[in-house]
Parts: C-alpha cells; sequence; structure tokens
C-alpha cells in the first residue's frame, strides 16, 4: 500500500467514524440542550469550558510529541507510554485542582461547581485515552481510535437517555461524561495490551526532562489555543450569566462538531508528514499543497450554506428557547472555515519542528481574543463573542500562513483556480437554497450539496484522480472484510 493509499484509508476510516460519532452527538446534543433548557445547558456548557481549558495541562503537549517521536522511531512506543503514564497521572491530578479552586474563586453557585468538579474528574481519563490514541496515530491504526472514538459517543449516547429516563439533575447529568471516560480507556488500553505491548509503568527522570522540556512549546501553544478557544464562554457567564452562555454554545458546539473533518484529516496526515520531513521534503510540500485544496472544496460551501440556513438548523436541534443562538451560528461558522484551512499550514509546521513558531501566533491569538471579548462582550454579549472568534481565528490562520513562508504563497497561487470554482458552486448552492427556501429543509439541503458536488465534478475540481483514490479506497476496505 503507498503512501497516498495509506493516507485515503485511514483518512475514510476516521471519516466514517466521524461521520457516525457526528450524527450520535448530534442527536446527544439535540436531547440535551432541549432536556435541560438554556440556563442547565449553559451550567453544563460551561463546565466543558472549563475542562477544555484547564484539560490541555494534563496533556501538556504530550500526545503530539509522542505521534511525531514514535512515528519516526516505532521501538520507543514502550518508553514512551511507559513514562507518560505514570506523568498523566501527576498531571490530573493537578488539572483537578487547577480547575475546582479557580471555580471556587469566581464565586459560582454550589450546582455550578459541582458540575464543574465531576466534569475535571473526567480528564483522568480521557488524558490517559489521548496517549494511546497518539500511539495508534503514529502506528497509523486508526481503526483502533475510531472504534473508541465511536464507542464514546455511544455510551454517551445511551446514557443521555438514561439520564431522561429516571429525571437526572443536571449534576448526574455530568456524571455520564466519567462513565463514558472510564469505558473508553478500558477500551484502549485492552487494545494497546493486545495489539502492541503489555504496558509497563516507567520512571526514567532524564527521559522525563529531556520529554518534557520539548513537549513545552506544544503545550504552551495548546494552552494559548484552548484559552481563546473556550475564555467566551467562561467570560460570558461572568458577564452575562448563563442562560447566554447556553445560548451561545448551542451554537459553538454545533461549530465544534464541524471540526471533526480537519480534525480527521490531521490525525491522518501528520504521522506521514512528520516522516516525509525527515526524508523526502518535496513529497511533503505536495501533500500539504493537496491538503490544503481539498480542505477548501469542503469548507467554503460549508461557510456558505451553513450562514443561509442556521435559523433551521438551530430551530431543528434546539427548538424555539434557541432562538438567540442563530445569529451565533451564522457568525460562527466562519471561524471553523478558517481552522479549515489553516491545519494543513499547522500540520507542515509541527512536522518541520517548527512548534515555537506556532506557540508565538497562539500568543498573540489568546492575547488579542481576551483584550476584545473584553471590551466587547458588556455591551455586544454572544454576538460580540461570536464575531471575536472569528477574528481570531483569521488572524491565526494569516500568521500561520506568513510563517510557512515562499512555499505557502505557492499553495495558495496554485489552489486560486480551484478555490474559485469552489465559489462559484457555492453561489449556486446559495441561490438554490434562496429559490426553493419554502420546501423541505431536508430536501433542501440535499438538492443543494448535490448540486455544489456536480458543479465541482463538472468544472474539474474533482476529477478523475479524485474518482481513482475513491475507488482504491473502497477496494482497500473490501480486502479487509
Amino acid at each position: 500500500m503507498n503512501t497516498v493509499e495509506r493516507i485515503a484509508r485511514n483518512a475514510s476510516v476516521l471519516f466514517i467514524a466521524n461521520v457516525v460519532t457526528m450524527l450520535l452527538g448530534f442527536i446527544s446534543l439535540s436531547i440535551t440542550g432541549r432536556y435541560l433548557g438554556a440556563e442547565l445547558f449553559g451550567v453544563l456548557s460551561l463546565a466543558l469550558a472549563f475542562a477544555g481549558i484547564f484539560g490541555v495541562v494534563s496533556d501538556l503537549g504530550l500526545s503530539t510529541l509522542t505521534t511525531r517521536e514514535v512515528a519516526r522511531n516505532k521501538s520507543l512506543v514502550s518508553k514512551y507510554v511507559g513514562n507518560i503514564t505514570v506523568i498523566r497521572v501527576f498531571l490530573a491530578v493537578l488539572t483537578f485542582g487547577l480547575i475546582v479552586g479557580t471555580a471556587v474563586i469566581l464565586g459560582y453557585a454550589l450546582q455550578t461547581i459541582y458540575v464543574i468538579s465531576i466534569l475535571a474528574f473526567s480528564i483522568v481519563f480521557t488524558s490517559l485515552t489521548a496517549m494511546y490514541n497518539s500511539v495508534f496515530q503514529a502506528f497509523e491504526k486508526m481503526k483502533y481510535q475510531s472504534i473508541g472514538i465511536v464507542l464514546n459517543s455511544a455510551i454517551f449516547l445511551c446514557g443521555v437517555l438514561i439520564a431522561i429516563k429516571l429525571s437526572f439533575d443536571v449534576v448526574s447529568f455530568a456524571a455520564i461524561y466519567v462513565v463514558a471516560g472510564a469505558m473508553v480507556l478500558t477500551y484502549s488500553w485492552a487494545i494497546f495490551r493486545w495489539k502492541f505491548t503489555s504496558p509497563k509503568l516507567d520512571i526514567d527522570p532524564e527521559f522525563w526532562r529531556v520529554t518534557i522540556s520539548t513537549a513545552i512549546p506544544f503545550a504552551v501553544t495548546s494552552i494559548f489555543v484552548t484559552i481563546f478557544f473556550w475564555i467566551d464562554s467562561v467570560l460570558l457567564s461572568v458577564i452575562k450569566g448563563v442562560e447566554v452562555v447556553g445560548w451561545y454554545s448551542a451554537a459553538y458546539r454545533l461549530m465544534v462538531v464541524l471540526l471533526v473533518i480537519p480534525t480527521v484529516m490531521n490525525v491522518a496526515v501528520l504521522p506521514v508528514m512528520s516522516r516525509f520531513f525527515v526524508e523526502a521534503k518535496d513529497s511533503l510540500l505536495l501533500l500539504r499543497d493537496t491538503y490544503f485544496r481539498y480542505i477548501a472544496v469542503i469548507s467554503v460551501p460549508m461557510g456558505i450554506g451553513i450562514t443561509f440556513l442556521a435559523d433551521k438548523i438551530i430551530l431543528l436541534v434546539f427548538g424555539a428557547g434557541y432562538t438567540n443562538s442563530i445569529i451565533a451560528l451564522q457568525i460562527l461558522v466562519w471561524a471553523s472555515v478558517f481552522i479549515f484551512l489553516g491545519s494543513p499550514f499547522t500540520n507542515f509546521l509541527v512536522s518541520a519542528d517548527r512548534q515555537v513558531a506556532l506557540t508565538k501566533v497562539a500568543l498573540i491569538c489568546m492575547v488579542e481574543n481576551i483584550a476584545l471579548n473584553l471590551v466587547l462582550i458588556p455591551p455586544f454579549g454572544l454576538i460580540a463573542a461570536s464575531v471575536v472568534t472569528v477574528v481570531t481565528e483569521c488572524i491565526s490562520f494569516l500568521l500561520v500562513l506568513y510563517i510557512s513562508g515562499a512555499t505557502a504563497q505557492r499553495t495558495i497561487r496554485r489552489s486560486l483556480p480551484a478555490v474559485g470554482k469552489t465559489a462559484f458552486a457555492g453561489m449556486l448552492m446559495v441561490v438554490t437554497i434562496l429559490a426553493f427556501n419554502m420546501f423541505n429543509h431536508v430536501l433542501l439541503t440535499g438538492a443543494a450539496v448535490c448540486i455544489y458536488v456536480v458543479v465541482l465534478l463538472a468544472t474539474g475540481v474533482v476529477g478523475k484522480t479524485d474518482a481513482k483514490l475513491l475507488t482504491q479506497i473502497l477496494r482497500l476496505e473490501g480486502d479487509q472484510k
């Protein structure tokens, strides 16, 4: 199996798993939002924001480092897992203390602190699961991670249904995250022990020193990115209250669902990019160019379509109690577009050992994000938080392009014809949506997507090479059965 086929197969496996996960998550999100209502959904979303902001401390950049280093030298897997397991346990305990302490200092209601504490405890399980997933990525065995992703979503959905049947309150609802995290960790540990090696704890002070010092740039970058990714929910809770957080989070969580696509591609591509950086730099640039072209084909129409369908999406998923979320979704979807477009260049910089540059970008974006939110949220609320998120992601994209140098400009120039045709197809999709807006929104969305795909095929953006690659993926999948 050649490199392109391997990437395609891993991406297809992850994509299928994430589509299933997205559907299950979509159902869970809709049921949870409707059951809890905007205020209690805001409490749960605030707890998730705390887990997101402080959860990066439990990782400390070790996931990305493990994937990169084990991909380059697979004999290191036992050394990394044995030592990093111990490191992660210490970090998870530290993270729990930081989360609970901060929640108390900010003076939240007792119920909110309980929910935040339970979500903080779940980090112990998700952190260790992330370690095993980084090994699966390094060995390009994405099917194991894919099963874990689907398993987590399925367990969570079952938990949500049981919670509603038993009339759980929001505190009990939070415990579902702990149960799902524990079960997925058990699965990941079993797969690692079965397919790789029996994990043995190890404490090597010199390895710890070298590993943590190397991972620090990844960690700092993750801290900055995570803060500007989640801080708006915390600021909204303090300035405007948890109900506004519920409205904002409804749109924000839908935006996060969209990020499944670049996440899948990043997981599949990073190990190959890391290897190409050492072995074949021309192939590395070619891979980045191709990645950017395809991610543009996906993200541009996504932004256009959701902007015009936001009202139908919000009402379908959350109901009439979340009408204030519509404008937030129309704005936030463009943040996801910039995240999509920046993914190829971010992966390129990571594979090229330029994580310090990414740390600087993340610092600039974090400072800008917090400053603008503090100034604009008091008068403009969730609309300000939405606009600031888009501005932040746009700045991040432009800075990453600049740091990537002249080769990034080449990538953009080569992709302009495809992006232009993509925009044209997207506009035809919008015309369809506006002209037939009175029809069933599911049928309307399907028709608009079909028109978009037909135009891409007709204009050559997606052509025979892509069809051949799809055939190879399907054949490879069939051979595995």
